[in-house]
């Protein structure tokens, strides 16, 4: 079970991380409503690849310690429920978790 710290949308994993190292997979549907694209909101403490929908959007190093919304993407999305994933690598050991939040982008 992940944790949400506060009401930063940090996903906490220290403790199943350990000082191991490795990958941890995050994997969340989400609904969405009638729009094209979303603004994934990313912060991270080790290399990171994202996917929506089978897709790769994006690939990063992070920093240490993680920092909100430190990365923005535009992402493709469909209506209705659309699959994103999220690998971490554990960083030998040093990383913590993950940031991460989505917003609709308004159409113009």
């Amino acid at each position: 079970t992940f944790r949400i710290e506060n009401s930063l949308n940090f996903i906490n994993v220290k403790d199943m991380i350990g000082k191991r190292t490795g990958l941890i997979y995050f994997v969340k549907d989400i609904e969405i409503g009638p729009c094209d694209e979303i603004r994934l909101l990313l912060g991270y403490d080790g290399p990171v690849k994202v996917w929506m929908n089978g897709v790769e959007v994006f690939e990063g190093k992070g920093t240490n310690p993680a920092k909100e919304d430190m990365t923005l993407l535009k992402v493709k999305t469909h209506h209705g429920r659309n699959r994103l994933a999220i690998a971490l690598d554990t960083n030998g050991g040093k990383a913590w978790g993950i940031f991460a939040r989505w917003e609709r982008v308004q159409a113009e």
